[in-house]
């Protein structure tokens, strides 16, 4: 068991997986303060061109100024979520989103793409 995370496009029995996470509890605290959800319940949330923008910006600026990473992406502790520690896995995590990240972006920019759907299970 796990915080199991995705990001997908589509809708319904049309959805694909553009990317996935395992354990990365930083990333969903992110989204969970983006949308003002319930920290404690499981969380689907449609993301949007500035919502894309804004979280590879923060990636940007903690892998920039790895200090800054408990202001701006914060871990969050939770019975499956995984390590709290700012370690190697947090940041190889950051770097591989952001990849990711500028690759939505492009498709968005192209308009290939409207939103993407971030969703977990645990």
């Amino acid at each position: 068991m796990g915080l199991d995370m995705y990001l997908t496009m589509g809708a319904g029995d049309e959805r694909q997986t553009i990317f996935q996470w395992r354990k990365a509890n930083q990333l969903r605290a992110w989204f969970v303060r983006r949308a003002a959800l319930n920290p404690n319940e499981e969380v689907e949330v449609v993301l949007d061109k500035a919502d894309i923008i804004q979280l590879r910006n923060d990636i940007q600026s903690v892998l920039l100024n790895p200090k800054r990473a408990p202001y701006i992406l914060p871990t969050q502790a939770g019975f499956f979520f995984g390590s709290t520690d700012y370690d190697d896995y947090y940041f190889e995590t950051l770097a591989g989103t952001h990849d990711v990240l500028e690759r939505i972006l492009v498709a968005m920019n192209k308009g290939v793409l409207e939103t993407v759907t971030y969703s977990e299970w645990w």
